[in-house]
């Protein structure tokens, strides 16, 4: 078995996200420690799981911590929630997985991981890109008058992907969603349970997003998921 520390902030969603995404994986042992304002998790897994692991942390970083600065502007906005979110689901869409390897890349030898380190002292170049998106997406949506030119752009940042996959929403409860096969729980990046399904949906660079039973959803979500399919 492998051993590897993980070090993150103590009352995250990504905390949870990272526990609950350890458990997961068969044969796993994880212990919880408190550090200060932090929490330390030791992981021992087997060494065939060591980039799942990374694939892992790779997802905090890439999610949460874009999503942290993509976020920024939204008192700034002048469009519903979900059309909103919508947009933001589309930019951390934005070079996913090039930027999921660039993470990979720079955790693949280390044992003591700290995804909030690595963020602001080894992902510089990252750091940028997103602040460049954030300086375009104020940019593009400043002088928008409707929503329908919003979702000319959502198309435009979506499609820019060569991987855009069908998207399913399940009929299960609670509300998953399939991607090539695989069942991924909403990421939790908000407090509220449809947002987070728009977010993670939006961030695979759907071609398709189908819903298996319309009645589960709440109606401004399923509002703007149609808006999304026109």
């Amino acid at each position: 078995m492998d051993s590897y520390e993980i070090i993150i902030p103590n009352n995250t969603p990504e905390k949870k996200f990272l526990y609950d995404c350890i458990v997961d994986l068969d044969d796993c042992e994880a212990q919880d420690f408190n550090y200060k304002q932090y929490d330390k998790l030791i992981i021992k897994i087997d060494p065939i799981y060591h980039d799942k692991l990374l694939d892992i942390i790779a997802d905090i970083i890439t999610t949460f911590y874009k999503f942290r600065v993509l976020n920024s502007f939204i008192q700034d906005s002048k469009f519903n929630s979900f059309d909103f979110f919508a947009f933001i689901g589309a930019l951390l869409s934005v070079d996913k997985e090039k930027e999921i390897s660039e993470v990979k890349k720079v955790a693949k030898n280390l044992k003591s991981i700290a995804p909030l380190s690595l963020f602001e002292f080894r992902l510089d170049a990252l750091k940028a890109s997103w602040q460049n998106l954030l300086e375009l997406s104020k940019n593009l949506t400043s002088n928008l008058s409707s929503t329908e030119e919003l979702y000319e752009i959502i198309s435009y940042f979506v499609s820019s992907s060569s991987v855009c996959p069908k998207v399913t929403i399940t009929d299960s409860q609670p509300i998953k969603l399939c991607v090539g096969g695989k069942i991924l729980s909403p990421i939790p990046l908000t407090s509220d349970y449809d947002t987070n399904i728009l977010l993670t949906a939006m961030r695979e660079h759907p071609s398709h997003i189908i819903i298996k039973n319309q009645e589960l959803l709440n109606e401004n979500l399923l509002s703007t998921l149609r808006a999304l399919g026109q």
